[in-house]
């Protein structure tokens, strides 16, 4: 390993240090704070959508109404759908107890997983990266998003535009190839999504075993049906039972 890849390697665990940090403080867990995360991804779309039309024109040869109908409309309709639920999403749910633990009671309280790795392909490189994003901030987690590297334009025009509008404490973008990549998946995460072809979501997959970390595909599996916001969400948390006895 040459010393700058080493240098990129500790650079890589110091970004999720970071956000575990983040996570572990509290900081993204009230309602108020994933309202303002998703008011701040919303406003980096609609602010640049011209921008991110080039750039996807630029990798893609994608007309400018296409990438809004396909890609820009899906995220801003994915945001305004979490917002609107996201408070009956995360509500503790109540659960019946057998006669004999009364007077106990029991909720199942949907809590964030903490830090996810996001995980995108080429060919809808704004969508299939913001979209779950849309996901991990509405359960509260922090996330590192990695683009496609096949589509160079539009990832460097994210990594430009994203530390104006989400904090690098709770999101951060990292553009790296094939070998970095590696490193990444090598790295211990707290939820990784991918969406791409089998062949490397076979690779991820047996990545996330060695660390026995939850994985989400989407999309890799020929004909596989697209996921919403709501069953993202609820992946992108974890169910804890919390007993209080009267």
């Amino acid at each position: 390993m040459t010393t700058e890849h080493s240098s990129v390697s500790a650079n890589l665990q110091d970004i999720r240090n970071t956000l575990q940090a983040t996570f572990r403080a509290g900081t993204t867990l009230p309602l108020k704070k994933r309202f303002e995360m998703l008011e701040r991804l919303e406003r980096l779309i609609l602010e640049n959508q011209e921008r991110l039309c080039q750039a996807i024109e630029e990798d893609l040869g994608r007309p400018k109404n296409d990438s809004i109908v396909v890609e820009l409309s899906v995220i801003i309709e994915e945001i305004h759908a979490a917002r609107k639920d996201l408070a009956r999403w995360v509500k503790p749910k109540h659960q019946s107890l057998p006669l004999v633990l009364f007077p106990s009671r029991v909720y199942i309280a949907p809590v964030p997983y903490g830090v996810a790795l996001i995980i995108s392909p080429w060919n809808y490189p704004v969508q299939l990266l913001l979209a779950p994003l849309v996901s991990a901030l509405a359960a509260g987690n922090c996330a590192v998003l990695k683009p496609s590297e096949l589509t160079p334009a539009t990832a460097q025009l994210l990594a430009t535009l994203m530390p104006s509008y989400l904090p690098a404490s709770v999101v951060q973008l990292v553009n790296c190839g094939v070998e970095l990549s590696t490193e990444l998946l090598k790295m211990k995460w707290d939820m990784v999504f991918f969406t791409g072809s089998t062949e490397v979501g076979r690779i991820v997959a047996k990545a996330t075993a060695a660390h026995l970390t939850p994985p989400l595909f989407w999309n890799w599996v020929e004909n596989r049906p697209a996921l919403s916001t709501k069953t993202f969400l609820s992946k992108l948390q974890r169910e804890e039972s919390s007993g209080a006895k009267q």
